[in-house]
């Protein structure tokens, strides 16, 4: 079932044409732009001028450009609020969540999607190096994610959520529940559409890990291609003598290490959120898919690449220039259009040789591309403000800052969704600390600015619901020639020594 239901994931991604779109966008972002040489193009200059990199780049600083922190608030208990938000602070450095968000933007901005998995890691450290376990997430790539119903943009509406990974065969006959036969847990082959292959040798098989819901409870469940690797486990720490459902519709994301969670079942306090958010950079109609930036900029980057190559190529068929040779003429030498190069002219009437005039070079080609560049630059908001390639050297600090302000509101519906896509992490890794954590040291800030040491106890959140809000800190990024003009200004004022 599980397989079948795989299948059918990856046809629905055919049909939306995203397993050929995908890995396209990526060949284009690392440049890999050019198809590959026929008889007539073998002698054909391929230069690339990657406009899509600095375009992504771009976007992507746009959406990243203000740091994150989540905050949880709750109308009945503030305290409880303020000390789970700090508690968040502290987890989110430990898991390197700034990172992992810039890895799902990443995907966002040349695949369409990026998809988060937080999972509990029972191997995992903390910062302090002796407490073990803890929640972490992972990027999973949108060709790797299958949705029971791929129309419904929410995640939380899914009947089921599937995730396919690589994982070393040995590692899975480690997953694999008593009474398993193991022997059929084999390496299979590697099935993928972007152009890599895996290193000769690798004992890597396929597994299944698909999320559901029974009685509004999370369960997840794995499978390969030819073995169940164990019943559905809840997501939720659970005793040995409660045992999973016996039907129900399965749901899995990669690896979870659920089954390694505390023995401990908390009620009536459950797990109900699928440990997945769905973030997609531009919505698409009708598909939990989004758009990328990248694919909409590829035909104006293959136009771009192919008139610079005529025009390299106009260059180059000209540089070398040919002759008209009358019969005779030469005797026997070779025109080598090596520099200095003497030849004698055997012919009766002493012009027999002479170089054919070629047309001037024409400039148009290169006109269009400073056009289209310029285009494409605009209709997608990275122009030079937002580069900083023009804004010049005479102006304040803060003018450039005010500059750039004004161009990012053309993205500002891109950064809210991801902003609203890490709220909805933050209901997700609110449920892993009610849940997973009983006695978890952590370091905080009190409002004096004094490091402080508490104690975080899920159990007594149990009984609270919070809401998340991200609080975006405005700013540029540090720079130098900014700092000394603010220092300039200061000291012309008298404000400073």
């Amino acid at each position: 079932k599980l397989w079948s239901d795989y299948q059918h994931g990856l046809s629905y991604q055919g049909e939306l044409k995203i397993d050929r779109q995908i890995p396209q966008n990526v060949d284009f972002f690392e440049g890999r732009q050019w198809p590959p040489a026929t008889e007539n193009t073998k002698n054909m200059p391929r230069p690339v001028v990657n406009i899509v990199k600095l375009i992504a780049r771009n976007k992507k600083s746009g959406v990243l450009s203000s740091r994150l922190k989540l905050n949880f608030r709750s109308d009945r208990n503030v305290d409880r609020a303020n000390e789970i938000t700090a508690f968040n602070e502290y987890i989110e450095k430990e898991m390197g969540m700034e990172n992992i968000r810039e890895r799902m933007v990443w995907d966002g901005v040349i695949k369409g999607s990026g998809f988060l998995h937080f999972y509990w890691d029972a191997e995992a450290r903390g910062m302090e190096g002796n407490s073990i376990g803890g929640v972490r997430a992972e990027v999973i790539d949108p060709l790797n994610i299958f949705f029971h119903n791929p129309k419904e943009p929410d995640e939380q509406k899914q009947k089921w959520i599937m995730i396919a990974s690589r994982v070393e065969v040995d590692a899975v006959k480690a997953m694999a529940a008593p009474g398993v036969d193991k022997d059929m847990i084999q390496p299979d082959q590697y099935e993928t559409k972007y152009d890599d292959t895996e290193q000769e040798g690798s004992e890597l098989c396929t597994v299944l890990t698909r999320y559901f819901r029974k009685n509004g409870e999370v369960y997840f469940e794995r499978a390969t291609k030819s073995v169940v690797l164990h019943k559905p486990i809840a997501l939720t720490p659970q005793t040995e003598d409660e045992e999973a459902p016996e039907d129900g519709e399965a749901a899995d994301p990669a690896e979870i290490g659920a089954a390694d969670a505390p023995e401990k079942r908390t009620e009536p306090y459950k797990a109900r959120l699928y440990p997945i958010v769905a973030y997609s950079y531009e919505r698409r109609e009708k598909s939990i898919y989004g758009l990328s930036e990248v694919e909409g900029i590829i035909p104006n980057q293959k136009a771009i690449n192919f008139n610079i190559g005529m025009q390299l190529l106009a260059v180059q068929n000209q540089a070398w220039g040919k002759y008209i040779v009358r019969k005779g003429a030469l005797q026997g030498q070779k025109i080598t259009n090596q520099p200095g190069q003497v030849l004698v002219d055997y012919s009766a009437g002493g012009d027999g040789i002479r170089k054919m005039t070629e047309q001037p070079f024409s400039q148009m080609p290169m006109q269009m591309v400073d056009s289209l560049i310029s285009a494409t630059r605009t209709v997608t908001g990275s122009t030079e403000v937002m580069t900083g390639e023009t804004i010049g050297s005479n102006q304040s600090g803060a003018a450039i800052a005010q500059l750039q302000s004004q161009a990012l509101k053309a993205i500002e519906d891109l950064r809210k969704a991801f902003w609203r896509a890490c709220e909805r992490g933050g209901l997700i890794v609110e449920q892993f600390y009610k849940l997973y954590y009983e006695e978890k040291s952590y370091i905080y800030t009190d409002d004096n600015g004094t490091e402080q040491e508490g104690i975080f106890r899920g159990s007594q959140f149990q009984d609270i619901d919070f809401s998340v809000t991200v609080e975006a800190g405005a700013g540029t990024q540090f720079s130098e020639a900014m700092t000394i003009s603010l220092l300039g200004e200061l000291f012309g004022s008298q404000n400073i020594d």
